[in-house]
């Protein structure tokens, strides 16, 4: 059974299905069906199409996606301009109420019908069971009963197979009967030729003496140990072996020999000194066509596990701060010549304080000898560092740092205090009180200096003038000219 938007179109085309007597084949039938949109709010009711197809139909059915590329248009569920769908229950009440109103009498209906009819379980047969069944049983079960306990007996009593191993004490016994006498290993070691001066090393070595049942120790001997460091032949050793031997043949060998360890010493790639430079060998070329690499991503958590190590992290700042620093022992307070001589921090008060703060933290920790302190001081004063070289940028800074991202989202949230009280509540109510009175007392002597220092050196500016400067007498008048006529005088 299959529900479709209700059109002439799909109703005319379902039309079409005919069998050899030209009877329709399929059935149809109209009914109302709540919708809901594609979230699951529920819109107004429709009218759908119901139609029941047989099996011959089976091979009409196409998925969309392969309808789409063939430009055929499709028909959807619609309310307005929103696509919704049928709700599962009220297009289940509208099939069976569709099946119930139809004659039962009808072909298609059988496989409905069938499909709705409850399984019937018997019942167990109720009544006396003959007494020669219930004897049988009796018997079946102690035999089975017995045969049980005669398994178990047996896996109880029979031992389990031990393998059977020849496990040889020696790689090379030193003891034993020879199987051949001098002579013949005198013409063995004639025809062989003398040995190379490196072998043999290992063979003449003294050995101490051990029993047989005697733990060995791991400094004897330290055979793949020595057998590495004997791989590594230098030229001039394999030069002065070429030409104490004599035979062409052992020579073209050994040149041979040599030719081989130059040519695999610059084909091997030199090995990386950590495993971060080990993910970014070969980085600068994969980045350089695609961006589609991953060793970003390995180099990353490489750092990451390398600032963790505490003791590792404060090392390196501690090596790194020196040699900048030019100085050849480390004291307490280091980091905090550095940050003052070192670290650009211009304007940047708040930058300024915290990279105080953590050069104090550092110095605490390596007066306690505390490698853990100081290598989460020396991860804050990577921050610090890095954004006053970028100028307050916090993003490459936050990377040294080593630590996963703050959650912006859940503290942006959080813009005022809830409360009355403008302090700190991680704080003690004494601590507070404390820290007031003194910005009080700062205060009041800022007042004070501010309203009496410029008057007090302005009035001890005028006494200096009256007792220190001499008094100017006025100039005398000149004889023969006679006074200037006053305009209110009665002369004039």
């Amino acid at each position: 059974m299959v529900i479709a938007p209700f059109d002439e179109q799909i109703v005319t085309y379902l039309g079409t299905f005919l069998d050899t007597e030209d009877v329709c084949l399929v059935a149809t039938h109209e009914a109302p069906v709540m919708c809901e949109s594609p979230r699951g709010k529920e819109v107004d009711s429709q009218v759908v199409l119901l139609a029941d197809f047989p099996w011959s139909c089976a091979q009409s059915f196409k998925k969309a996606a392969a309808l789409r590329l063939t430009g055929i248009p499709l028909f959807r569920f619609m309310d307005g301009e929103a696509v919704v769908r049928p709700q599962k229950v009220s297009a289940w009440e509208a099939s069976e109420e569709w099946i119930g109103t139809l004659d039962q009498e009808e072909p298609f209906l059988e496989e409905y019908v069938t499909a709705a009819e409850e399984v019937q379980f018997l019942e167990p047969a109720t009544g006396d069971v003959s007494h020669h069944d219930a004897q049988d049983q009796a018997d079946l079960i102690r035999q089975l009963q017995a045969r049980i306990v005669d398994l178990e007996t047996r896996h109880e009593t029979t031992p389990l197979a031990q393998p059977q191993y020849n496990i040889q004490k020696e790689l090379f016994p030193t003891t034993g009967a020879a199987t051949l006498d001098a002579q013949t290993w005198a013409k063995l070691q004639a025809a062989a030729g003398p040995a190379p001066a490196r072998v043999g090393r290992q063979e003449s070595a003294s050995r101490p003496e051990q029993s047989r049942g005697a733990a060995r120790s791991p400094q004897i001997p330290r055979f793949l140990d020595q057998e590495v460091a004997a791989e590594a032949v230098d030229a001039d050793e394999l030069g002065a072996l070429m030409e104490s031997m004599s035979d062409p043949l052992h020579k073209l060998l050994a040149l041979q020999l040599r030719q081989n360890q130059e040519m695999f010493a610059k084909m091997m790639p030199k090995q990386p000194a950590d495993a971060i430079t080990s993910a970014l060998v070969g980085s600068a070329n994969e980045y350089a066509g695609s961006s589609s690499g991953v060793k970003g991503c390995t180099a990353r958590e490489a750092y990451v596990k390398q600032v963790e190590d505490s003791s590792h992290m404060a090392k390196c700042t501690m090596r790194n701060a020196m040699k900048d620093l030019g100085v050849l022992e480390a004291y307490p307070g280091l980091m905090r010549d550095y940050v003052e001589k070192k670290i650009p921090l211009g304007d940047m008060k708040l930058l300024t304080m915290f990279a105080y703060f953590q050069a104090h933290t550092w110095e605490a920790a390596y007066l306690a000898k505390d490698e853990l302190m100081m290598g989460y001081a020396a991860r804050g004063l990577l921050f610090v560092e890095q954004c006053a070289v970028d100028s307050g940028k916090t993003q490459m800074g936050w990377l040294l740092s080593g630590l996963p991202d703050p959650n912006y989202a859940l503290v942006s949230q959080n813009r005022k205090r809830a409360g009355l009280q403008p302090f700190a509540h991680l704080a003690q109510a004494s601590w507070i009180a404390a820290n007031v009175a003194f910005l009080k007392d700062l205060d009041f002597m800022e007042n004070r200096l501010r309203n009496a220092g410029p008057k007090a050196t302005k009035d001890a500016e005028g006494d200096g003038d009256k007792s220190d400067k001499p008094v100017k007498k006025p100039w005398p008048k000149k004889k023969g000219k006679p006074d200037k006529p006053v305009a209110d005088s009665p002369a004039a």
